[in-house]
């Protein structure tokens, strides 16, 4: 936590002023964004624990966000050298079959609340509620290796994905994100990627082989992955389970 708290101090996103009120410091400002992050309480109940007023708190909220953007490139990496063969021996060591697959993806929805836009059912996703979706690419550890989000929770995950800087990257340039052979794993939604670099299952039409079947039932077992990493994301940022208001 020292790390980052100093980091943030040292990032020029912590006010410095001489006159008025004391500033807040660099890690008031981390322990308060961790504690917003981390529950569901709301500004006041966040603001007498760190006794600062509920205007203070909005305001370190966006600070430290609009701080920890800016270390999104340096921590979420899509792997290049040396580190693809780390990620590769990794999906390997879950199943030797999968031996060259380079990420696992697939999407997720973020609760909001019903956006004030001119259409705001596009945003109500198949299970009735507003959301954002929120796609990514993980290793075998369930570390991201590329994030999206922001697009409304109608939307199909592989329209999400194809809209995408990544997708279109790769299909532009395969070969510098994926090495010959190399592909990334999704679930059966995914049928509409490029099958050149993108593994998912086969659809069960009524007449699959046994063998699509094992086929079918390994992938799952590695594709899993990016589900626990969500399942991860959420449980120690819980926020995230719950709906999203504006802060």
């Amino acid at each position: 936590m020292n790390f980052f708290s100093d980091r943030l101090h040292e990032s020029g996103f912590i006010p410095v002023h001489v006159d008025g009120a004391p500033k807040k410091s660099a890690e008031l400002s981390f322990l308060l964004f961790l504690r917003f992050v981390g529950n569901e309480e709301p500004h006041r109940q966040i603001a007498e624990v760190f006794d600062v007023s509920e205007s203070s708190v909005f305001r370190i909220i966006r600070r430290v966000v609009d701080w920890i953007m800016t270390l999104v490139p340096e921590y979420i990496v899509w792997p290049q050298g040396e580190e693809i063969q780390r990620v590769k021996e990794g999906f390997a060591e879950l199943r030797d079959e999968m031996r060259d697959c380079m990420g696992a993806v697939d999407g997720s929805h973020v609760r909001i609340i019903k956006p004030m836009v001119e259409n705001p059912r596009e945003f109500f996703n198949c299970k009735g509620y507003p959301s954002i979706n929120l796609t990514a690419i993980c290793d075998a550890h369930k570390r991201f290796l590329m994030v999206t989000s922001g697009q409304p929770g109608n939307r199909h995950d592989v329209r999400v994905f194809q809209e995408c800087d990544f997708h279109i990257a790769v299909e532009e340039n395969r070969f510098d994100f994926l090495p010959p052979g190399s592909y990334i794993i999704g679930d059966a939604g995914y049928q509409g990627i490029n099958p050149a670099w993108m593994v998912h299952p086969f659809r069960d039409n009524g007449r699959l082989t046994a063998n699509h079947g094992i086929f079918n039932t390994r992938l799952s077992k590695v594709r899993v992955v990016i589900e626990h990493a969500f399942g991860i994301l959420k449980g120690r940022f819980r926020r995230l389970l719950h709906q999203i208001k504006s802060f």
